[in-house]
């Protein structure tokens, strides 16, 4: 058994429905869908005996949303405190800094800060026992996919504005970051430095979001010599797109072999997959591959039940 412990965090508030890639009818249907992810995730970790925890400042709006997932998850509540302006894209996702605060404070030896859009498909590669035992830290390269949508040019120079100097212009992933204690309390310093100065560029910037602010840590840690490397290449993590992309991606085929898979686009899918109960080693996988062509019919009937609401309202 891996001594790795995996977390992921739900920042709640019912005046920002910051929903990403997922229509909902309501703030309570928010809650419901990435509280179903939730229990997706944890019950596919759990297949290869990795214990999963969700973070969250409203452990009671969980239970009213999802009483099974509520029951079933290991929930602990914790702070948010950071300053993000109102009404800005990917509003709860800036939280992502508090998640590094608790894990830089914690006494696990080795941790993993998740999304809620993953699934684990294969028991984890031999290669993460190294970082584990080694107390290597770990994040996901995922410039060569946002470059041709963004501009390379654009995501390297919002790095250096930020930071004020030269950038390689290397942007990661916010699914996956791992290491130990230490690891995120230098993440957490790191980002503490540069938070405002992101914040002050929020208005022409090519991305918003956690990634931003996280990218430009990381860099601060390398430039540093700290040792941070790619879970994408090692086979830890990978993101599938299920839709048309705008950079090159290979064939759903050529991701199974990953321990995790991100599935942005997927959280209804993810939420059907959360009511099967537990899921045996494998069955993850399974139960994705059988369902990932209902996408855009479960999108589509999402976005009709949103529009049903608001004209319901509007008449009201």
């Amino acid at each position: 058994m891996m001594d790795i412990q995996f977390y992921g965090f739900l920042h709640l508030r019912d005046t920002q429905h910051s929903t990403v890639n997922v229509q909902v009818s309501s703030f309570v249907d928010q809650v419901r869908i990435y509280a179903s992810n939730a229990l997706a995730v944890s019950r596919s970790l759990g297949a290869y005996d990795l214990s999963f925890t969700l973070l969250t400042n409203e452990p009671e709006l969980i239970r009213a949303a999802h009483p099974e997932a509520a029951a079933e998850l290991t929930i602990a509540s914790i702070p948010f405190s950071t300053r993000v302006p109102e009404g800005v894209r990917f509003f709860s996702g800036h939280y992502k800094l508090d998640v590094f605060r608790y894990l830089g404070q914690h006494t696990d030896r080795y941790m993993a800060a998740i999304d809620l859009d993953m699934l684990a498909i294969n028991p984890p590669p031999e290669s993460l026992r190294y970082y584990v035992d080694n107390g290597v830290a770990l994040a996901y390269d995922i410039t060569a996919q946002v470059a041709p949508s963004a501009g390379a040019d654009a995501l390297r120079g919002q790095l250096e504005d930020i930071l004020g100097r030269p950038s390689p212009g290397r942007w990661s992933g916010g699914e996956f970051l791992a290491g130990p204690p230490e690891f995120f309390s230098a993440l957490t310093r790191a980002s503490e430095n540069i938070y405002e100065r992101y914040l002050e560029l929020i208005p022409t910037a090519a991305r918003v979001g956690n990634e931003p602010y996280q990218a430009a840590a990381l860099d601060i840690l390398r430039h540093e010599g700290y040792r941070i490397d790619d879970a994408g290449s090692l086979g830890v993590v990978a993101r599938y797109w299920n839709m048309p992309t705008k950079h090159h991606q290979a064939p759903f085929h050529a991701f199974e072999g990953s321990f995790m898979l991100h599935l942005p686009v997927d959280k209804f899918i993810l939420e059907k997959i959360s009511r099967r109960g537990s899921l045996a080693p494998g069955e993850a996988l399974r139960s994705y591959r059988r369902l990932k062509w209902q996408w855009l019919l479960l999108e589509l009937a999402a976005r009709l039940r949103k529009w049903r609401g608001r004209r319901g309202t509007h008449r009201g």
